[in-house]
């Protein structure tokens, strides 16, 4: 028995002594792994060529129905320490989290691409790097109603929305929107779905200023533009404006003037060769506009022709130039225009503008005997 208990603590101590030995090696080992996995951690990090993606401080945080616009100026890819940038590592995958409302042009990984604004309504848009997935940013934005179309074509005149002010152009009560006079900046804005050959259209304007004293300046009012080229290449713009009597620091406006363009000939410079392009004065008004006074312009267009109203008045009716103004080179339907108001170079308060379709608005709007005499200037 004594040899027994001799035994024993020999045993024990050996047991001890080998499970010791055994916890330090998995200690040991461990430690090791633990260490290989953080400076696998560290250089796959260091590998990681994006920092993060930062938003623009002049990023837009709402947009207009009918805008259409680049992803580019939501963000920036920050790049980390010492890393340039290929084609490959700038691709992001766009999202919206409501195509009815923001549709984006492309779903697969690209380096910008462009949204449109298609209904009014907040939507989240996600920018997400392609190579590494981790990285996104999301923006909260507004899509505003309008009233006018940003995809029309500029027509014959270019056009420019810069520095103008749209900020109420969708109110409820009392919409406007103002242009500002710059040099060689004329303006025109399209009313939204307007492309048809039959519709009134509605303005007050008020004129402000002018940028130059140039002889066919200023000029405001409605303009009409037309896509068709009727098989014979033709395309036809038409305005109907406030005409030139204000320059040279007079403060009085007398006169509505018509103008054809066709095909870049002005009327005004007796058609540029083109004897379809003209102008003339529609109609004299004995009192006058004065500068900064408002005053309201109306016109239904009823095929290839209008029907002018001034301050609720109907004053005159006008006849386009078929060829200009045809679907074909047959000439016996009318073109649709988009309907619109412009300006040459001036600063202009457009204000509870409208355009219509209600036939029963149309059809009161149509005088019984139509007046298309005494055309001042032909």
């Amino acid at each position: 028995m004594k040899k027994n208990y001799l035994i024993f603590p020999l045993l024990l101590s050996a047991l001890v002594f080998s499970g010791c030995n055994k916890a330090s090696s998995n200690t040991e080992q461990k430690g090791e792994s633990e260490t290989g996995q953080k400076e696998s951690e560290q250089k796959q990090e260091t590998n990681k060529k994006l920092k993060e993606i930062v938003l623009r401080n002049s990023a837009p945080t709402s947009i207009r129905v009918t805008e259409r616009i680049t992803t580019s100026v939501f963000y920036d890819l920050v790049a980390n320490k010492g890393v340039s940038l290929k084609t490959a590592d700038k691709r992001v995958i766009v999202t919206s989290s409501n195509p009815e409302v923001l549709k984006v042009d492309k779903s697969e990984p690209t380096v910008t691409t462009f949204i449109n604004a298609l209904k009014p309504g907040p939507v989240k848009l996600t920018i997400q790097s392609s190579i590494q997935e981790e990285l996104k940013l999301e923006i909260d934005l507004t899509v505003l109603d309008s009233a006018f179309d940003r995809q029309a074509p500029d027509g014959f005149f270019g056009n420019n929305w810069d520095h103008c002010d749209f900020t109420h152009e969708s109110d409820e009560e009392n919409p406007y929107i103002k242009t500002v006079a710059e040099d060689g900046v004329n303006h025109q804005f399209y009313f939204r779905d307007s492309y048809l050959d039959r519709f009134y259209v509605e303005s007050e304007f008020t004129f402000i200023s002018e940028q130059d004293g140039n002889a066919h300046m200023p000029k405001i009012g409605f303009v009409f533009s037309t896509n068709e080229t009727n098989d014979t290449g033709l395309q036809s713009v038409s305005m109907i404006y406030l005409d030139t009597d204000c320059r040279g620091g007079k403060d009085t406006f007398y006169n509505i003037g018509y103008n054809e363009i066709a095909n870049g000939s002005w009327g005004w410079d007796n058609g540029g060769g083109n004897p379809l392009a003209k102008c003339y004065t529609v109609y004299k008004h004995e009192a006058g506009i004065k500068v900064g006074e408002t005053f309201k312009l109306g016109a239904v267009k009823e095929g290839y022709h209008y029907h002018l109203y001034l301050n609720g008045t109907y004053i005159k009716s006008i006849e386009t130039t078929d060829q200009g103004f045809s679907v074909d080179k047959t000439l016996t339907k009318a073109a649709p225009t988009y309907a619109g108001l412009f300006d040459f170079k001036s600063e202009v308060k457009y204000s509870n503008y409208s355009f219509t379709t209600n036939e029963e608005l149309i059809n009161s709007k149509i005088p019984a005997t139509p007046d298309y005499t005494n055309y001042l200037g032909e």
